[in-house]
């Protein structure tokens, strides 16, 4: 029921209203039974209105009346109907309706304009509408619920399901399902379910939408649910694995393609088939053996007569090879394969080789091999080269047995290099060793009269050491003493450094008794000649003086001390000359007399009796005494005595002087 508001009249204590009531609504002819009433009261207490007249109500569009008579009084809160109708009101195609319902009333006692509101009918259903639906597995037939309200009517044409996979299209054709039944299940044919299938090539599940379809009354009507479909039991297969060796060379060995030369055999393996499922595309091969792992991208839905190769496997035991096929959905089939493995590793052996006493040119080797088996398949060779240490090429390769000793004749004057290489039918091994010379510590040659300690003599009536000769822990308590030499005879101490270069500290005599000593180096002429001083155990040198250096020059780390004269270029100085100060003595007062000599850049000429200035002081020396050397006249002289404070230092000559240096003799007055 609807009622309106409560409106006005001319009479402002009369009001009036409408009430409309839906009685019941025909599926069948989509209308509804409407009744619709006008009613009128007084607000005001102790009043009546009587008269006549005439009520008047629009419907839906339609205009009806009603008359009024005298009885029909008006008092407070009477509602007296005044207007009451029951109407038919045939509902849009969808079922909806609304209707608009005003009134207006023409009484002998007052009156009033139309007014009215518009009521929502109850929409009348018109259509067959989805209650349920399922998700499902490619493999089911899935069965959906639903209510068809208007029954089997003449107006519904048809009523019909489908399966659509965008909403676009019955992808799953429309079928006529019962107007009167509540369920219908889908019985998919395979080419139903390869449409569904095709739609998700690259994913488990499908987004689907379940449509019931009503056509009643010349109008279609949908009702939809949205489901997802999963597929299932779509794993890749594999068909036909096998492995085999496909390296030339270890087949050559074993005669047997499944068997595996562990590292050295090229694997491959080969699949009849390879196949995706329902509309699946391949994505991926991975074979794992050993936890190294071989993929291989893979397209289309099927792959026949696939070789995947591997490469060699490490592996000295029976393993099995793990594959893994992957499709575009992401599912995946794993398989086992067994494979045969022979250990192998390169050949080993434990060699020995040895002078016959330790000093002999006879010395044995024996090579023990060891090597693997390759199912009783491998064989071995071992062959030996040698040279001497300081040689850079080798002797032609020999054969030797495995564990049998072979004689080779090695001069015990030399250390000798042996390569030994030991292979079987896949690889070898190198092994290197070293014969040490066959000298012994002490030897006596008699033929010589010579004594050889770590060597053998090479000269007359000597004593040869090889190495060090080392006396008391580094000391030589005694003398070292040769024979006088005369006459032009020479004896040293002499020995051989660098590629070319010599030593010698010798002594000799030009003749009978004109003796000499003699620290030289020889080769290109321009080896150094050092004398050093070191800190610890001769580990760093602190002074080195430079007798000879690769010029031929003389360079004195510190201080030179001369008890004579000194020549400098060609100028010959006085004895006690430095060009550094020093001490010579004190002054009455006790304060020291320092001397120093200043050698002039260049020669000053002094002219016949003229005052000229040499050298200036400052104010806090007083110099005590000057001398000055002239190498052109050949003589030295003083210029003065006794004590002068800060000024210059002249001399007055009456013949021409050259000076070449000037010696001062000071003290300090502050």
């Amino acid at each position: 029921m609807a009622t309106s508001s409560n409106f006005s009249t001319s009479n402002q204590y009369i009001k009036y209203r409408i009430v409309v009531t839906e009685n019941s609504y025909s599926i069948p002819n989509n209308t509804s039974s409407v009744n619709v009433k006008v009613d009128a009261w007084r607000t005001n207490t102790g009043y009546t209105t009587s008269g006549t007249g005439t009520c008047y109500c629009t419907i839906n569009g339609t205009k009806y009346s009603a008359s009024i008579s005298s009885s029909q009084s008006i008092s407070y809160n009477s509602h007296t109907v005044l207007f009451n109708r029951t109407v038919t009101i045939p509902h849009n195609a969808d079922g909806s309706k609304t209707i608009a319902v005003s009134a207006y009333i023409d009484h002998s006692r007052f009156s009033s304009s139309s007014q009215g509101f518009n009521v929502k009918l109850t929409t009348i259903p018109r259509q067959a509408n989805l209650v349920s639906a399922p998700d499902f597995y490619d493999t089911d037939n899935p069965t959906i619920t639903y209510s068809n309200p208007a029954g089997d009517i003449e107006a519904m044409t048809s009523l019909q399901a489908c399966i659509s996979l965008n909403g676009s299209r019955d992808d799953i054709a429309y079928r006529n399902i019962s107007k009167t039944g509540t369920s219908y299940t889908f019985n998919l044919t395979q080419a139903e379910r390869n449409v569904l299938l095709s739609a998700c090539p690259n994913s488990n599940t499908l987004s689907v939408t379940f449509y019931i379809k009503t056509e009643l009354s010349g109008q279609t009507y949908y009702s939809t649910l949205t489901r997802t479909m999963t597929v299932k039991n779509a794993n890749p297969t594999i068909t036909g694995s096998s492995y085999e060796d496909t390296n030339s060379t270890t087949t050559a060995i074993t005669q047997n393609n499944q068997q595996i030369i562990q590292g050295r055999s090229t694997v491959a393996f080969n699949f009849t088939s390879l196949a995706a499922l329902k509309y699946a595309t391949l994505t991926k091969i991975d074979i794992t053996v050993n936890a190294v792992t071989v993929s291989e991208n893979l397209s289309g839905s099927t792959v026949l007569d696939k070789t995947v190769s591997f490469g060699a496997i490490n592996s000295s035991s029976n393993l099995s090879a793990s594959i893994k096929l992957t499709d575009s959905r992401g599912n995946s089939t794993t398989q086992s394969l067994p494979i045969t493995m022979l250990a192998w590793s390169l050949p080993a052996a434990i060699i020995t080789c040895s002078r016959k006493n330790n000093y002999y040119d006879e010395t044995t080797l024996k090579v023990d091999a060891t090597y693997s088996s390759l199912d009783n398949k491998n064989t071995i060779t071992i062959q030996y080269q040698y040279k001497k240490t300081t040689d850079s090429s080798w002797s032609a390769a020999q054969t030797a047995q495995d564990n049998v000793p072979v004689t080779i004749n090695l001069d015990n004057r030399y250390q000798w290099n042996i390569k030994v290489v030991v292979t079987d039918r896949i690889g070898s091994t190198t092994y290197n060793l070293t014969v040490d010379r066959g000298i012994p510590i002490i030897f006596f040659d008699r033929k010589r009269r010579s004594v050889g300690v770590n060597t053998f003599p090479n000269s007359d009536e000597t004593l040869e050491v090889e190495g060090d000769l080392l006396v008391n822990n580094h000391s030589l308590n005694g003398d070292l003493k040769l024979v006088r030499s005369s006459g032009g005879n020479t004896r040293q101490i002499k020995g051989e450094v660098g590629t070319t270069d010599a030593f010698r500290l010798a002594g000799g005599a030009d003749n009978n008794d004109d003796g000499f000593t003699e620290l030289a180096t020889s080769g290109d002429g321009n080896e150094p000649i050092y004398a050093r001083q070191y800190s610890g155990d001769f580990n760093t040198p602190v002074n080195t003086l430079e007798l000879l250096d690769a010029s031929g020059d003389t360079k004195i780390p510190n201080n030179l001390q001369v008890g004579g004269d000194i020549e400098a270029n060609g100028v010959t100085l006085p004895h006690k000359y430095s060009e550094t100060e020093q001490v010579v003595g004190y002054w009455i007062d006790g304060s020291p007399i320092y001397e120093k000599t200043i050698v002039l850049p260049n020669t000053v000429s002094i002219p016949a009796d003229t005052w000229t200035s040499v050298i200036g002081w400052t104010d806090d020396t007083q110099v005590i005494s000057a001398s000055g050397l002239s190498n052109t006249n050949g003589m030295s002289f003083n210029f003065l005595g006794g004590r002068w404070y800060g000024g210059a230092l002249g001399i007055l000559s009456p013949y021409v002087l050259q000076l070449d240096a000037v010696t001062f003799r000071y003290i300090y007055t502050s």
